[in-house]
């Protein structure tokens, strides 16, 4: 968990130096080098990550009782003056985008939440979502779901739970700072209970699919308990089983 949270005033892409804002220090050290440690360590790359959490446009929540608030994409139906049911089917879409100071603790409610929804589309590419009292990402019962290149940061017990999805992928994303609860009566030791990224494992039973699901080129670093969680199983039809290919690193 030793990661540094800070505020960057100028860098100089010639040298590499970065200046803080004065207000900001370094509390841990951080190793780099310009190529991979994984000669040495079985393909291990232990340099440290700099993210960029800051985006032009930001959703903040307001902190009331640990509960910043939530972005929720659902299919819903209503029933019409005559009788009739309208569909109303859920996307979201979203690029450059902070979510900051969202999720509510103790609860399955994320900073950024798919519940049953099945029948659209959504993309969540280049965002920032962090510093959240609850769960990073939850997908659950939903289809057609792309998270790409986005930064997960500074959320607790979870970072992202995919769990009854289908056509779901997960490339290109950093997932890092998945802390312990706050709350004593909560702090449970269970691997699907504290992840990084747990895909289709949260549940832990047979029926939880992840048909047609990409999680690849990912990192975690900095999950209190696992880093990720991962179902395999047999497939007769290879081009509707679960790929994955992922870098797990600095994990507790």
């Amino acid at each position: 968990m030793a990661s540094d949270n800070v505020i960057v005033k100028s860098y100089d892409a010639a040298t590499g130096e970065v200046k803080l804002d004065a207000k900001h220090t370094l509390n841990f050290y951080h190793w780099g080098a310009q190529k991979s440690s994984g000669d040495k360590y079985s393909g291990v790359d232990m340099r440290g990550e700099v993210i960029f959490l800051t985006r032009n446009i930001k959703i903040v929540g307001e902190d009331v009782d640990s509960w910043g608030g939530h972005i929720v994409t659902a299919d819903t139906a209503e029933i019409n003056g005559d009788g009739s049911i309208k569909e109303r089917i859920g996307h979201t879409y979203m690029q450059w985008v902070e979510m900051h100071n969202l999720s509510q603790i103790d609860s399955d409610h994320a900073a950024l939440r798919f519940e049953n929804a099945a029948m659209g589309n959504s993309a969540v590419v280049n965002c920032s979502i962090h510093n959240g009292y609850g769960w990073g990402v939850y997908i659950k019962n939903s289809n057609n779901v792309l998270l790409k290149d986005s930064r997960i940061y500074n959320f607790r017990p979870i970072g992202v739970v995919i769990s009854d999805v289908k056509n779901v992928t997960v490339d290109g994303n950093v997932i890092a700072h998945i802390a312990l609860r706050t709350t004593l009566e909560n702090d449970k030791a269970d691997p699907d209970e504290e992840c990084g990224l747990c895909t289709c494992t949260y549940t832990n039973t047979a029926s939880e699919k992840c048909e047609d699901t990409m999680v690849t080129n990912n990192i975690v670093a900095g999950a209190h308990w696992v880093g990720m969680t991962l179902q395999g199983f047999k497939c007769d039809k290879p081009e509707l089983s679960s790929h994955f290919g992922n870098v797990v690193h600095s994990v507790a």
